[in-house]
């Protein structure tokens, strides 16, 4: 859950790729990191620039809506919420979250 890999097909064997992940540093803030690769093109400064303004664009959509989400802090109770398929992996870390937090209270 703290990391995407987004590959973009372009052109019949070309593809972009963004590669970000999210590093939390408190309960408030998270850092992302990231990484965007092209196998066309790779000299031409243009496309960067343009794959770095669209990435940060979404990010700062994504932005708006996450900081709005309510309640802060998932519930490790999962029947609280509503999901859908694509919400499986995200599900299956908190599993395993919480298992390992019982584990440490042990």
């Amino acid at each position: 859950p703290n990391q995407w890999m987004i590959r973009t097909p372009v052109d019949e064997g070309s593809w972009m790729c963004t590669f970000l992940t999210f590093t939390p540093h408190s309960n408030q803030v998270t850092h992302i990191f990231g990484l965007v690769m092209r196998n066309f093109n790779v000299n031409f400064p243009l496309l960067d620039e343009f794959h770095l303004a669209h990435t940060k664009f979404v990010l700062a959509q994504d932005e708006r809506i996450i900081e709005s989400l309510r309640p802060r802090q998932a519930p490790f109770d999962l029947h609280l919420e509503a999901h859908v398929p694509s919400d499986l992996p995200t599900l299956h870390y908190r599993k395993l979250l919480k298992f390992a937090l019982q584990q440490e209270h042990k």
